[in-house]
């Protein structure tokens, strides 16, 4: 299977762009009306809705706060 890395710079504060990823009120105003459920704990796994609630479920693989977040896609 290929792998897929990406990579963006973002002119905003770790702490700005760390609330934005993971906080529901902003993930939710960032995707524009998507939102999630979970709690992004290490070995957890998070679900990801769109407004007609389709959407996918991911592995928390890494959570490092204001550093890095990894997630495994899984269906």
């Amino acid at each position: 299977m290929k792998q897929l890395e990406f990579q963006t710079e973002i002119n905003a504060t770790p702490e700005k762009v760390w609330e934005t990823l993971v906080g529901d009120e902003q993930y939710t105003k960032w995707t524009k009306g998507n939102r999630f459920e979970g709690n992004w704990e290490e070995g957890s796994v998070m679900k990801f809705f769109d407004p007609k609630n389709n959407g996918m479920f991911s592995e928390v693989v890494t959570n490092k706060p204001k550093e890095e977040l990894k997630l495994k896609h899984l269906g």
